[in-house]
């Protein structure tokens, strides 16, 4: 399949909520196994145009699956430039502990002048700020409401 977005703006003052532009669904249920393990895959592509290089939250195409009962979301994302995952455990009622993580990594690899990582911005609530050739950050479990850098 191949699908061409019209451009995008900011709709949701909020950067989470305002993520999803366009979501094709399955109309399919996937039975999970009792024990051992169940594999999904697809090959995807994107091209972010005028996005900030490297910043994932600034346009991606995504296999997202989603445990809508228990709440668990997995992602597998690229921007073109960057590949990632995301894993979340959603507040549902009945989880302890909610929380998202991310992973990626830059395709070139990539580091700033004299070999650091760069510093991920948040307000003082917690919040990541873009922040351009940003390497790979994790967003710890929600209840902290703090996001550190990965090295």
């Amino acid at each position: 399949m191949r699908v061409g977005i019209d451009k995008f703006t900011q709709s949701h003052p909020v950067q989470m909520a305002d993520n999803c532009k366009f979501l094709v669904l399955s109309t399919e249920d996937f039975t999970l196994p009792e024990a051992g393990r169940i594999a999904f895959s697809a090959s995807i592509a994107a091209d972010a145009v005028n996005a900030t290089p490297y910043d994932y939250r600034d346009g991606f195409a995504a296999l997202v699956l989603c445990d809508p009962v228990n709440g668990w979301v997995c992602d597998l994302c690229t921007s073109g430039e960057t590949v990632f995952a995301i894993t979340e455990r959603l507040r549902y009622p009945g989880v302890t502990t909610p929380f998202t993580n991310l992973a990626g990594r830059r395709k070139d690899r990539s580091r700033r002048a004299g070999g650091r990582a760069p510093r991920v911005p948040q307000d003082r609530h917690g919040h990541v700020h873009r922040a351009p050739g940003r390497r790979r950050c994790q967003h710890v479990p929600a209840r902290t409401g703090t996001h550190r850098q990965l090295a």
